[in-house]
């Protein structure tokens, strides 16, 4: 597989990090399968099916519609997610987008932030959650 057909160099985009989950950054070169991506701390060179391009006039505070986004996808939506964290209004809209397959994706990391931002004890439940059931 080429880099995606939307990814040039110069794009702006999102790569797959081990410490970070995602760094933003530049594309500077494009090699057949591999990606050479420009980001603050470093420069990555990733597999072109792992770079996903991101949205050069994302605003600063996130989207309350993540129907809004320009690219639905895991690093795109986790990126709002943390915008929103950030000014306390966690609380978004996904419209009638299906998201089952991205729901299944983010599943451990919606637990783990689930967990980590509420004041129940670790492990704890609210009563009659469990743990991993989203509605599919």
């Amino acid at each position: 597989m080429v880099a995606p057909s939307n990814v040039i160099v110069g794009s702006v985009v999102w790569v797959e990090d081990p410490e970070a989950a995602w760094l933003d950054g530049e594309v500077k070169q494009i090699n057949g399968e591999e990606v050479t991506v420009k980001c603050k701390e470093k420069s990555v060179v990733a597999k072109a099916s792992s770079v996903h391009p991101k949205d050069p006039e994302f605003p600063p505070s996130g989207v309350d519609d993540m129907t809004k986004l320009a690219y639905l996808h895991e690093p795109g939506v986790l990126h709002n997610l943390k915008l929103r964290f950030d000014i306390n209004e966690i609380y978004f809209y996904v419209g009638y987008v299906s998201l089952n397959k991205m729901i299944i994706l983010l599943q451990p990391v919606l637990a783990q932030w689930i967990q980590n931002t509420h004041t129940l004890a670790p492990g704890a439940m609210a009563p009659g959650a469990s743990r991993f059931s989203f509605p599919l």
